[in-house]
């Protein structure tokens, strides 16, 4: 049994993602294509004796949205530990938190940080839990964990908790940018239910098809980026169009919105490009938070 356990975890992009139905208890059913990437929150666990201790470092500006993080019971790495330690029946931990994902930016930071926890506190207590039981454990706290859980390329269904891995894609560039504004997902999906009838949707078959094909470039990829939910978005919030807009113009195969929002990705086939896009988006506004990262 160890004393620290050290963890990475990454936020998630949605590549695709379509609504398929809704379950008899409300839940929407989704079938979306999900990749990490290498932007990464660091979590370091230390046994104790009794009790969950947190401490949450944040590095990022305004519209990282880390302000907005609640330190305590209600972080959702404090559940995850909580979960662990009712399983396993007694024992502690300290949590280190060290967020650079953007806090509710649609990039599955909260829920990639309990996934770590989960796959860490496993580690450190010497549980022998499966992927699978721990992912069991996971879509108890939120639909991305089981995803954050395993990581890499995979289409997940149901409510996130069925996945199918893909091989994993190539090392592709990519520029994530934020603006400082709320997109509620109780909200999106209102407004989705409202005009879903109307929504194109995304070619699922058709992305896993080239994926599994393998050697997929930028601009391939590009052709298959669809969100239902980023119409929605844009009405709701013109600054996600304009951050489209200005992607493209920094030279991005393709842009997309990921998860309920808001924040945007852009593809990019040539890496300098991507450095200069964010400088030019960090000259044009404060009001956007925005890096580079890879698929991972």
């Amino acid at each position: 049994m160890t004393d620290i356990a050290e963890e990475k975890a990454k936020a998630k992009l949605n590549l695709t993602l379509d609504i398929c139905g809704v379950r008899e208890d409300g839940y929407h059913l989704l079938r979306s294509v999900m990749q990490t990437i290498d932007l990464h929150d660091d979590i370091i666990l230390e046994r104790r004796d009794a009790g969950i201790v947190l401490e949450l470092k944040c590095e990022g500006n305004e519209a990282s949205g880390h302000d907005t993080i609640p330190a305590g019971d209600d972080n959702l790495v404090c559940r995850a530990a909580k979960l662990m330690l009712e399983r396993y029946g007694s024992g502690g931990v300290k949590i280190t938190l060290v967020k650079r994902i953007p806090a509710a930016a649609g990039m599955g930071g909260g829920s990639a940080d309990a996934a770590a926890v989960l796959r860490g506190m496993n580690r450190l207590y010497d549980m022998e839990l499966s992927d699978t039981k721990l992912c069991d454990m996971g879509v108890k706290l939120g639909a991305d964990v089981p995803f954050c859980i395993m990581g890499g390329t995979r289409i997940c269904e149901g409510i996130g908790e069925v996945m199918t891995e893909l091989p994993p894609l190539e090392k592709i560039a990519l520029v994530y940018a934020k603006p400082a504004v709320d997109v509620p997902t109780g909200k999106i999906y209102k407004m989705y239910d409202e005009a879903g009838a109307e929504t194109t949707h995304p070619d699922n078959e058709g992305i896993c098809r080239l994926i599994k094909r393998g050697n997929v470039t930028a601009e391939e990829l590009a052709g298959y980026l669809k969100n239902v939910f980023e119409p929605l978005a844009v009405a709701l919030h013109p600054e996600i169009g304009k951050i489209k807009e200005l992607l493209k113009e920094s030279g991005a195969e393709g842009t997309l919105m990921t998860g309920s929002g808001p924040t945007v990705f852009g593809l990019f086939k040539d890496e300098t490009k991507a450095y200069e896009a964010v400088k030019k988006i960090g000259e044009l506004t404060g009001k956007i938070y925005a890096g580079t990262s890879f698929m991972a």
